[in-house]
């Protein structure tokens, strides 16, 4: 079995920005009350894979196949998580848990992007 491990950080870099990217088409969706099946699939793919992706994506050595799998289950304990503890504190609003944690793993995955973007015109200009 060959395990496949990212040479470069390009690939982290588009991951991060295209989950960006889903991230706030979904919090626009939610946020002007459409619904529908495309709507269910992207908040699907965002619960299995940004949360955990926003934690997992900063490792740089793994490989591929353990990153994907840490992904999903990262996605799936962290929501799990915010939503049992919402529970227990009798605060169920899943609208404002799905705002705070879209947020979140938003906002880190585009400082993320913007830091591997700097830190390659920094290698650029010192070559």
């Amino acid at each position: 079995m060959r395990i496949l491990v990212a040479a470069s950080r390009e690939p982290f870099r588009a991951m991060d920005c295209g989950m960006s990217v889903l991230t706030a088409i979904l919090l626009a969706s939610v946020a002007l009350g459409l619904g529908g099946p495309v709507r269910l699939g992207a908040a699907t793919v965002f619960l299995l894979s940004v949360p955990g992706w926003a934690i997992t994506g900063f490792w740089r050595r793994a490989p591929l196949d353990v990153l994907v799998a840490t992904t999903v289950g990262a996605s799936l304990a962290i929501c799990a998580i915010v939503a049992t503890i919402s529970l227990w504190l009798e605060l169920w609003q899943p609208t404002l848990i799905f705002y705070a944690l879209g947020v979140i793993s938003g906002v880190v995955l585009l400082v993320r992007a913007w830091l591997a973007h700097d830190r390659a015109a920094y290698r650029e200009q010192r070559q």
